[in-house]
């Protein structure tokens, strides 16, 4: 039983296209023991083993039971790949958006809002409560980029709660000059900040007991991320998305407050390297202060713990700030908890910082020798730890906009092997990311890749929808 129940602990990605799916029967389970259909509830997860069976499938393709998927349903599974169209919609949405373009902004939020309708969840709880967010997150968006466009945001919007109704606001006050606000006003909406709970205890990315509870977390940290999410420019945070990241969004969006009244453009304090604000679109700057902002927690240097830690199965989260709790498990070999392999990790780090500080884009060709050493072990469980040292160059290597090394290190996933097929979607989750790389670094082949993405996850899908109308 345990070889099957490490398969929760892989993610991978969907098939190439052009490769025909490979699809199986149930794993073979001993004489009078019934397939299982997903984690029991209530189970915590086993120390992950340096070798196991089930591994050594290095077949590509999709495969027809759920359970290989590190879930209970097939609705699980498209939970998971619903989260990755949201998160290339959005990004596809902001690159319209920053454009000048917030019609077909809206458009596509619109869009995704009406996909992620049509999906077939069933009675799974989890995955329609994250379905039903993402789409009124879509919703919303779709509506203040049509009031952009339109040059006055709903009031309906201005009035919710968190962090978004405070962006309507100000975004309605900047678009408005009718409306303009006098220093009082100002005075009172920076105030209002206060109405929104920035300390979250109960976002803490490790505060879960087993699977089911890492789910209920999983739900809230949907929550908080959908109002907080900036609908119009790249800012994001590289690597897990954190409770602190609300109170970035909203001291981006005080800063702007100071500047709508009375719209004189000058820079805030505190920032560098900002553009002149009368040249960037009134209702386009929150995005750009954020993205010149200094993020408390943000990667600053490798370290032994952010090359050697356990990585998600589903890197969107714990590189490009899709909204997830942390990685559940261990590693039986070569884990934190190894003082022989902290040391090696500690010399790691202290080369890769070399590189990363004298030329970012010697990253990659160094970050070879450690993942060649990694590799060198045999054992099986190294996936794990070669996927996290990469994982990790990616998030340094953006959070100091050095995007293109970033992508050079992220293309070092490839070709796909091993766990990477039990990760739904893995192709389209990295495509997602190379997107977003190329986006944040104003590249024009962003949109270009962000549709591969897109393309990937929908032929996961359609994949899914299959076994699960053949009854697989």
């Amino acid at each position: 039983m345990t070889g099957l129940f490490i398969l929760w602990l892989a993610c991978s990605p969907a098939q190439d296209s052009k490769q025909a799916p490979f699809v199986d029967p149930p794993p073979q389970m001993p004489a009078g023991e019934a397939v299982p259909q997903g984690p029991p509830k209530g189970e915590k997860n086993p120390p992950i083993p340096a070798d196991n069976p089930a591994w050594e499938d290095d077949r590509p393709g999709f495969r027809s039971n759920f359970f290989f998927y590190g879930e209970r349903s097939w609705a699980d599974v498209k939970m998971r790949v619903a989260g990755h169209i949201a998160m290339v919609e959005r990004d596809r949405a902001r690159l319209a958006a920053i454009s000048g373009d917030p019609d077909v902004a809206s458009d596509i939020y619109a869009a995704l809002a009406e996909r992620l309708l049509a999906l077939e969840l069933g009675g799974a709880d989890v995955a329609v409560g994250i379905r039903d967010r993402l789409v009124a997150a879509a919703q919303r968006d779709a509506a203040l980029l049509r009031g952009i466009s339109e040059g006055a945001i709903p009031e309906d919007l201005q009035q919710r709660s968190g962090v978004s109704g405070l962006r309507a606001r100000l975004l309605h006050w900047s678009l408005n000059l009718a409306h303009r606000p006098d220093a009082e006003q100002t005075r009172a909406w920076v105030v209002a900040h206060g109405e929104v709970k920035t300390e979250r205890a109960d976002l803490k990315l490790d505060g879960f007991s087993d699977f089911d509870d890492r789910h209920k977390l999983r739900l809230r940290l949907f929550d908080a991320y959908l109002d907080a999410a900036d609908p119009i420019g790249f800012n994001d945070p590289w690597g897990y998305w954190r409770a602190d990241e609300i109170a970035f969004q909203l001291r981006a969006l005080m800063m702007v407050a100071g500047m709508v009244a009375p719209l004189k453009g000058g820079k805030p304090a505190g920032v560098t390297g900002l553009p002149p604000m009368k040249a960037v679109r009134l209702w386009h700057r929150p995005s750009v202060v954020a993205a010149h902002l200094k993020r408390p927690g943000a990667p600053t240097g490798f370290t032994v713990d952010g090359l050697g830690s356990l990585p998600t199965g589903d890197s969107l989260i714990d590189v490009a700030g899709e909204p997830g709790p942390m990685a559940i498990g261990t590693l039986q070999r070569l884990g934190l908890d190894d003082e022989a392999h902290r040391e090696w990790l500690r010399l790691e780090a202290a080369a890769l910082n070399q590189a990363l500080t004298i030329d970012p884009s010697t990253v990659a060709g160094r970050l070879q020798k450690t993942t060649a050493a990694l590799d060198a072990h045999g054992h099986g469980s190294r996936y794990y730890n070669i996927k996290a040292a990469r994982n990790a160059a990616v998030r340094q290597l953006a959070a100091r906009r050095a995007f293109h090394a970033a992508r050079d290190v992220l293309a070092m996933n490839r070709p796909l092997h091993h766990q990477d097929w039990a990760c739904p979607n893995r192709d389209g989750i990295l495509l997602a990311i190379e997107g977003r790389l190329l986006a944040s670094a104003g590249d024009p082949e962003a949109g270009a890749v962000l549709a591969k993405a897109r393309a990937s996850a929908e032929d996961f899908l359609r994949q899914v929808q299959a076994a699960e109308q053949a009854g697989r």
